[in-house]
């Protein structure tokens, strides 16, 4: 939605996999982060953790970069609440 309405989202992209750093970025006024799975050490626990961090912190929204394209991944991490 933010995107339709015109103004600049700004983004940090999350390696570090722990939830302690997603939620000092979250708080920090990005509009998103993005969880990096393809070149982060991740793991499914790390990820919902990270998730939770940035959802305590609104307006900041998390995305979630899986590995590959396993469709079994991409459900996993979708059932762990991620929403792209």
């Amino acid at each position: 939605a933010a995107l339709r309405e015109g103004p600049v989202q700004l983004g940090f992209w999350l390696a570090l996999a722990h939830p302690d750093i997603a939620e000092i970025c979250a708080g920090h006024g990005y509009d998103w982060l993005l969880i990096d799975g393809e070149h982060g050490p991740q793991t499914l626990p790390g990820i919902v953790a990270q998730l939770r961090a940035v959802e305590a912190t609104p307006p900041c929204s998390a995305i979630v970069r899986i590995a590959g394209h396993d469709p079994v991944a991409i459900k996993q991490v979708l059932d762990l609440g991620a929403q792209t």
